[in-house]
């Protein structure tokens, strides 16, 4: 039997919410899905483009995509906000960056195996800090509660080990709301625990068969 496969932000909802709250998570998610991916693509794919650009024209060029973009994704609030993260990325996070790597938003990666079922979702790109170590990045634009940047994160240790083969020490979770970086260093053993928990119970949910006979 194939595995099922949940997208980590999915789970991410889910791992620290009630049972009885599944169900609005879930239907929530399904609903606002395209919304939620449009709404900030213009800015990751633009911060990468940033960390390539050479001079102030080619910087202004980047700006100018990610407005156009963002304004057809999702309107004037939209532009506003994904300008407005793109210049916290640019002015906090960009001076601890030596050297682009490598843009993850660009293909499909294959998901990697926990607790049963796949996992897709990751990083969305690579990068050389100052001491040409690499970095994962993760961009974060939206307003989420701690447990579910917490939840998050052990999700994203998890697909660095088994695609990158690096330690958790290796993510970078930048929030461009307030320009801050969210560190985890090693992988919380609590935290996995729910991880594995929820991806079990919402892989059982989905595979039940509730109309076998019965009494």
């Amino acid at each position: 039997m194939d595995r099922q496969r949940f997208h980590i932000y999915q789970l991410s909802r889910l791992v620290f919410a009630q049972a009885t709250d599944w169900n609005r998570i879930l239907a929530e998610l399904e609903a606002g899905r395209n919304q939620m991916f449009w709404s900030y693509k213009p800015v990751r794919q633009g911060a990468f483009n940033l960390l390539k650009a050479k001079g102030a024209p080619q910087i202004q060029e980047v700006y100018s995509g990610v407005a156009a973009l963002a304004e057809k994704a999702g309107g004037v609030r939209c532009q506003t906000a994904n300008i407005k993260a793109l210049k916290v990325f640019e002015s906090r996070f960009i001076p601890s960056i030596s050297t682009p790597q490598e843009n993850f938003m660009e293909s499909t990666a294959p998901g990697v195996e926990f607790a049963g079922a796949e996992l897709i979702g990751g990083p969305h790109f690579s990068v050389l800090d100052r001491d040409a170590r690499p970095r994962f990045v993760y961009l974060h634009p939206s307003k989420w509660k701690e447990e579910h940047i917490e939840a998050f994160c052990e999700l994203l240790t998890i697909v660095l080990d088994k695609r990158f083969n690096v330690t958790a020490d290796a993510l970078w979770f930048l929030d461009l709301r307030n320009g801050k970086q969210v560190y985890w260093p090693k992988s919380k053993s609590r935290v996995r625990r729910k991880c594995e928990q929820a991806t079990r119970l919402l892989a059982r949910l989905r595979s039940a068969n509730f109309e076998q006979e019965g009494e």
